[in-house]
């Protein structure tokens, strides 16, 4: 039974019918990501070894942000791309493993969270952050309007 924030038309595979939906702004936003995270991961001091980036659609953004950690030196053990579409699963990365499955529900722990373009898809968005926050130690959202940035997890503490 898919979580109520998760929209049919996602999980279906209609959104994603054309696997390569996406793709065509990943070199900005990884850019634009890095440039904003390496700095604050050194100011805060969080050693970041695993990375998980939720809604990873195509795959192509989630594959530039582990090349662009790894490139500044940041020593990641393992990297995946989570989506509720089951296209992820015809996705392939040597540096990546694409999973098809809530990341909420995953229980994974990972050091590094990011949401590309994905919290406006989901209709109640302070459910999920709430209940996701507790696989990760840092969180890097971003949609179309705005960037959250990165926050440590412990800042928020989600609904009362």
């Amino acid at each position: 039974m898919p979580a109520s924030w998760i929209d049919p038309v996602y999980s279906s595979g209609v959104y994603f019918q054309e696997s390569n939906r996406g793709a065509d702004d990943a070199d900005f936003k990884a850019a634009e990501f890095l440039k904003l995270f390496i700095p604050t991961q050194h100011r805060i001091g969080v050693k970041v070894t695993s990375y998980a980036d939720v809604g990873c659609g195509a795959g192509a953004l989630t594959a530039k942000i582990v090349s662009g950690l790894r490139d500044a030196g940041l020593d990641l053990e393992t990297a995946a791309g989570y989506d509720v579409s089951p296209h992820v699963a015809r996705l392939g990365h040597e540096s990546v493993r694409f999973v098809n499955v809530d990341f909420y529900r995953s229980g994974e722990p990972v050091d590094l969270v990011t949401l590309f373009d994905v919290v406006e898809h989901i209709p109640a968005p302070v459910d999920f952050l709430s209940r996701s926050r507790g696989n990760a130690r840092l969180w890097g959202c971003t949609s179309r309007w705005t960037t959250i940035g990165t926050l440590p997890c412990e800042t928020y503490s989600g609904p009362n």
